[in-house]
């Protein structure tokens, strides 16, 4: 998984809203945050481009101690993330523990080639656990529908080395968007890897479009696009543990839609416009 986006609402106005947010402000001040994205990859999207591929969904953890509660901070977090946490996801079809990455300490994972009984369901709920020195966090959210792409069409002419302006319907939240070569190799994805990048990246509204950079387009090449429209949960004490902090904790899931471009230059593509 990789990439975030957001400002929060700065805590002050929030205390200031009742009373009863008074008597729950540890939901607010919590010195931990959960970031979470479920991500669904179907295979008959991939089927029916002649991609022959599993099934595959991927969950990411990232759990983060905050620098600043009482600020609306676009880098609310300090540092590496929570690296000694035991996080568990709780399914329709099981429950599953999640890995940590070596990689990205406070970042944790799972995905269905190495437990193939982690499946994605439309509509179900999932949840995820967390035991982090002496504490137990929880978050609950909904597997969210796959997006309509409505741009670019399915093997369309791309110039090498021009951006591409990838588009959708309905808006989101947020997107995870992963593009593949001709022989199948992640060339470019948008998701990012720390902490404070993956909590703006997150933390976006109505979005319908993003841009794969020009640099990574080659001359004579096919791609493969995948985009999922990610979709927020609630943060609530119906979808958060209380002690978790609901100003910078996110979860979100989508499903991927997909569509491919070629560089392969027109007079040897006569289907390019």
């Amino acid at each position: 998984m990789r990439r975030i986006i957001w400002g929060g609402v700065p805590a002050i106005v929030v205390l200031a809203s009742s009373c009863s947010v008074l008597e729950n402000a540890d939901q607010y001040l919590s010195p931990v945050a959960a970031e979470i994205v479920l991500l669904n990859v179907p295979a008959d999207a991939l089927q029916a481009y002649g991609i022959a591929a599993p099934n595959t969904v991927t969950i990411c953890v990232a759990l983060g101690r905050i620098t600043d509660v009482n600020t609306s901070s676009a880098n609310p977090f300090s540092g590496e993330g929570v690296a000694d946490a035991v996080i568990e996801v709780v399914t329709p079809t099981g429950t599953f523990p999640l890995t940590p990455d070596a990689e990205n300490p406070g970042f944790y994972a799972l995905d269905s080639q190495s437990q193939p009984e982690f499946t994605y369901q439309v509509g179900a709920e999932y949840q995820v656990n967390i035991q982090s020195g002496g504490e137990t966090y929880w978050a609950k959210f909904t597997a969210a529908d796959i997006v309509t792409l409505t741009a670019p069409e399915m093997m369309a002419y791309h110039a090498p080395q021009t951006d591409l302006a990838v588009t959708w319907t309905p808006t989101a939240d947020a997107q995870a968007l992963s593009m593949f070569n001709g022989s199948g190799e992640l060339v470019y994805d948008n998701v990012p890897r720390d902490l404070n990048g993956l909590y703006g990246f997150l933390t976006q509204s109505e979005v319908d479009e993003t841009m794969v950079p020009g640099s990574y387009f080659v001359a004579e090449q096919l791609y493969g696009i995948g985009l999922a429209g990610l979709y927020r949960s609630a943060v609530d004490e119906a979808h958060f543990s209380t002690n978790l902090n609901h100003l910078v904790s996110n979860a979100v899931s989508g499903t991927a839609a997909f569509t491919g471009v070629t560089t392969v230059p027109l007079e040897e593509n006569p289907e390019a416009p």
